[in-house]
């Protein structure tokens, strides 16, 4: 008769800093040939206290992966119709903005430039000419301590305080010539 051998580590709970040291997959999106996947990756670095959420694309017939982003907050990446370019936010300049990646690979170019950064999106056209996102008003950011003036009736819903910062509209970019359109007000 075997004798169970008694685990000599000792056991602990799960706390919240080990919660922080797995990678986190926070979206995925297939291609339009549905050979590929994009997704965004989350790390949290305990020691410098430092989350960096970057790009990787995976070739779902040979499980091959690639990073196509590095050291800067990526995500919601979404594939053009043809496939050839991906759309998603970065926080490179600090407000979020809108960036085009040709999937094979080369550098992401900033398409949008907004004061107050992007809201969420992107979402392509059909024909992969414009790209729908929306964005709080492109001015720039209130100083808390300077004087304000409130022209809606609408103040302090909840305990948030001013909203300006937090309503977002609708805006459709043209890739061809750059112009971007306000759909809502």
């Amino acid at each position: 008769m075997a004798v169970a051998q008694q685990d000599t580590q000792e056991k602990r709970r799960f706390g919240l800093l080990d919660d922080l040291r797995y990678s986190r997959i926070g979206g995925a999106r297939l291609s339009p040939d549905g050979q590929w996947v994009v997704y965004d990756l989350t790390k949290h670095d305990v020691d410098t206290e430092e989350t960096t959420t970057t790009l990787w694309r995976l070739h779902l017939g040979s499980g091959e992966t690639r990073q196509l982003t590095y050291g800067s907050r990526s995500m919601f990446a979404e594939w053009s119709p043809d496939g050839k370019y991906i759309a998603f936010l970065s926080r490179r300049t600090g407000t979020p903005q809108l960036y085009l990646l040709p999937n094979d690979g080369g550098e992401a170019r900033q398409i949008t430039d907004l004061q107050q950064g992007v809201g969420s999106g992107p979402v392509w056209s059909p024909d992969g000419q414009k790209i729908a996102f929306t964005a709080g008003p492109d001015v720039k950011k209130p100083d808390p301590s300077d004087p304000y003036r409130v022209t809606r009736f609408i103040y302090r819903f909840d305990g948030i305080g001013y909203l300006d910062e937090a309503v977002q509209n609708i805006f459709v970019l043209s890739l061809e010539d750059g112009e971007i359109s306000q759909l809502t007000d």
